[in-house]
């Protein structure tokens, strides 16, 4: 038994203990665990009668998920024609999930530079010819500049004007339905950016409701509000029966932290999404004491740090435990650290994992986060090219030998090299290729990510499929001619 299984077997025990509980029992909420527990991810884009899809400020992926989500419960596939995000981390992730789609890593602003009602702009005609017919456009415009959390720029934030630009895309492309989701403080902005929204659409032609939803009432096990604006062209539905919409599944208590995320007790690791982050040893002691009280999930004012003691809090969260009956507050990318919000497990003496954090957003264990796959590709310092990402608009055909597309797999298991010894997959991944047009796939295990390795293991590949190809990309990154020799 490895160090880190043989400290965590005694939290296990206790936390299976504890996460014994009633757990929601209907037809839906099966169906709905079963896709959030899913590890294969369903074939959106095979389906027929796909709706095609715009997401702006599209980040990892997670609205163009739900909707392709909800067109596939209803017999339907989704195409994403165009999704933009400019932070290269999230378009990492988003590129990983969606393979297919049209991807911009560029700002919305450069793609829809006009005012709002003007004539299209040269490159909104570009863009509005490329993407052609839209069904739906969501998007999720920065919500930083609005949040109350922010207390430097909230409600004169610059970036709170990127909400009009998602208007100013509907205007352009003429989607059948919008959805724009924000923080509820969007509603106070001091440009007034909604009832600007509001006003332009309906100008546009567009019926508008807006209204701040709990997502506990559509099934989501955390309490997160937020302002969604829908937009319907042409009279298809009323928006505001559709936010009426609540779950089917009301006649029961509100899912849970332990519908979400109790079956995942037994997940030890030592790094990746089931890996929590290493506390201090402050930290640590406070973490315990919360599970040894079980009847507490507030840290007491006495064992807070100095900076939050003897003072009223504003923000009693704050080191603060998760409990397992109840559905989770907002989930934030502070999950990680007890000082960021009420991030403590609820059973045992750590912080939620990434794993964790993503079932309480409803993003399903298919969803790969992970930005770094495939990223360790080589780099000679006597190599002058310049690379570039190239454009993932022309993903969905390729010509016979015309390009390669590798990436680094990292399977969930212990790989034993002899000795009694084992390695971790981040140790020893597998260089896998596919290519674009036969789809032929190869594998090769290499050891860790150095550049001889990493070309050692392209060589066995193409090799090992008997010809060369036109282009080689290595997780959406180019490899240039002179890299390869």
């Amino acid at each position: 038994m490895s160090d880190v299984a043989a400290l965590a077997v005694p939290q296990i025990v206790l936390g299976a203990q504890l996460a014994a509980g009633p757990l929601p029992t209907c037809v839906e909420c099966a169906a709905d665990f079963a896709f959030l527990a899913g590890d294969t991810r369903p074939a959106y884009e095979t389906l027929p009668s796909p709706i095609r899809i715009v997401d702006l400020f599209c980040g990892g992926g997670g609205l163009t998920l739900g909707a392709a989500e909800a067109a596939r419960r209803v017999g339907r596939g989704a195409t994403v024609a165009l999704a933009v995000e400019s932070d290269a981390s999230a378009a990492d992730v988003y590129a990983l999930n969606f393979l297919d789609a049209t991807l911009r890593r560029t700002s919305v602003t450069r793609l829809f530079d006009g005012r709002l009602g003007g004539i299209p702009t040269k490159a909104e005609r570009t863009v509005a010819e490329l993407v052609g017919r839209v069904d739906v456009l969501v998007a999720g415009p920065p919500c930083q500049g609005h949040s109350d959390l922010n207390n430097h720029t909230r409600r004169e934030d610059p970036r709170n004007s990127l909400y009009l630009r998602a208007v100013r895309a509907a205007q352009v492309l003429r989607p059948a339905y919008v959805l724009i989701e924000n923080v509820p403080a969007v509603q106070h902005d001091k440009r007034k950016v909604v009832e600007k929204a509001v006003a332009a659409l309906e100008a546009s032609g567009y019926t508008v409701e807006a209204d701040v939803l709990d997502l506990v009432a559509f099934g989501v096990p955390q309490r997160r509000r937020r302002h969604i604006l829908l937009a319907v062209l042409d009279d298809h539905v009323d928006p505001a029966d559709v936010l009426k919409i609540q779950s089917t599944c009301g006649d029961h208590d509100d899912r849970t932290v332990r519908w979400a995320i109790a079956d995942l007790l037994g997940l030890v690791a030592a790094s990746g999404p089931d890996a929590a982050s290493t506390p201090t040893a402050e930290n640590r002691k406070r973490m315990q004491w919360l599970v040894d009280n079980p009847d507490k999930v507030n840290l007491p004012n006495a064992l807070r740090p100095k900076c939050h003691r003897h003072k009223k809090h504003t923000y009693n969260a704050m080191y603060g435990q998760l409990s397992w009956d109840e559905p989770a507050p907002t989930i934030t990318t502070g999950f990680g650290s007890m000082g960021q919000g009420r991030f403590v497990h609820p059973g045992l003496a750590r912080t939620l994992t990434a794993h964790e954090a993503a079932r309480l957003q409803t993003l399903p264990d298919f969803f790969d986060l992970d930005p770094n796959k495939g990223s360790g590709w080589p780099t000679r310092r006597s190599c002058t090219c310049r690379r570039t990402r190239p454009d993932p608009a022309g993903r969905t055909s390729y010509e016979p030998g015309e390009i390669g597309q590798c990436d680094l797999w990292f399977p969930p298991i212990q790989l034993p090299v002899g000795f009694g010894q084992q390695r971790r997959p981040a140790q020893l991944p597998v260089l896998t290729m596919v290519t674009g047009y036969s789809r032929w796939l190869s594998g090769q295990l290499i050891p860790p990510r150095a550049a001889p390795d990493l070309f050692a293991g392209w060589w066995q590949v193409i090799e090992r499929r008997g010809a060369a190809l036109g282009r080689l990309d290595n997780s959406h990154r180019r490899i240039p001619r002179c890299c390869l020799g």
